[in-house]
C-alpha cells in the first residue's frame, strides 16, 4: 500500500511539472499563476503546495529534468567513433533537445508543450538558474573538448586554446538554432530549402573542417 502511495504521489508531481511547463511556454512564466496551474489540473492550491513550495520550485525542477536529460544524451553518444561522427551525433542530439524544450515546436509530435527561452530570461539574476546554466555549459563544453577538439588536435598537431574552441563550437550551434527559431517566429521567408538532415551534415562538415 505504501509503495503504491509513493507511486501515486510521484505521478501527481509529474503531472504538475508537465502542466506547468506547458503553461509557462504558452503564457510566459511570470504571467502564469499557481491558480491557473491548479485549475488546469483540477486540483486545489493546497494540493499544489504539498509538492512544491512555490512556482519557482517547479521551475527549478524543470531545469533539473532538462539537465539530467542532456547528461543522458551525452552518455549515450558512442565516443569510440571518429571525432567527426561524434560531432554529428552531438549536433543531432542538441537540435532534438532544442526543439523539445526550447523552441515551442516538438519535433516528434508537432505540439506546443515546450519550455521557451523567455522563462530563463526572467531569471538572469536568479542564482539557481545561473548555476544551472553554468553547470550545463561546462558539461557540454567539456564533452566537446575531450571527445572532439583534443582528438583532432592530437591528429593534426595544431595549436588551439581547446576550451575556447569548444565554447565556440557550442555557441555556433546555439546561435544557429536561435536564429532559426527567431526567423520562424518572425515569419521571415527563407531564401533556401534545405532538410534538417542536410543542415546537420553541412554544419558538421563546416565545423570539422574549420577545426582540422
Amino acid at each position: 500500500m505504501g509503495k503504491l502511495s509513493v507511486e501515486k504521489k510521484e505521478a501527481k508531481k509529474d503531472k504538475i511539472i508537465e502542466k506547468s511547463m506547458e503553461l509557462f511556454c504558452e503564457k510566459g512564466y511570470h504571467t502564469t499563476k499557481v491558480e491557473e496551474i491548479t485549475k488546469a489540473l483540477g486540483i486545489s492550491k493546497g494540493n499544489f503546495y504539498t509538492y512544491f513550495g512555490s512556482k519557482e520550485e517547479v521551475l527549478y525542477e524543470i531545469l533539473n529534468i532538462m539537465k539530467n536529460e542532456r547528461i543522458k544524451m551525452l552518455e549515450e553518444i558512442d565516443t569510440d567513433k571518429a571525432p567527426k561522427e561524434i560531432l554529428k551525433t552531438f549536433i543531432e542530439d542538441y537540435i532534438q533537445f532544442f526543439f523539445k524544450y526550447l523552441s515551442g515546436a516538438n519535433v516528434d509530435k508537432g505540439t506546443n508543450v515546450n519550455f521557451d527561452y523567455n522563462v530563463i530570461d526572467h531569471f538572469l539574476k536568479d542564482e539557481k538558474v545561473l548555476n544551472y546554466a553554468e553547470e550545463i555549459q561546462d558539461i557540454l563544453v567539456d564533452f566537446l573538448k575531450k571527445n572532439i577538439v583534443e582528438r583532432i588536435k592530437e591528429s593534426k598537431n595544431k595549436e588551439y586554446n581547446l576550451r575556447f574552441i569548444s565554447e565556440f563550437i557550442l555557441a555556433s550551434i546555439e546561435g544557429f538554432l536561435l536564429y532559426e527559431h527567431l526567423r520562424e517566429k518572425l515569419r521571415i521567408d527563407k531564401k533556401y530549402e534545405i532538410t534538417i538532415e542536410n543542415k546537420i551534415d553541412q554544419i558538421t562538415e563546416f565545423i570539422y573542417n574549420a577545426i582540422k
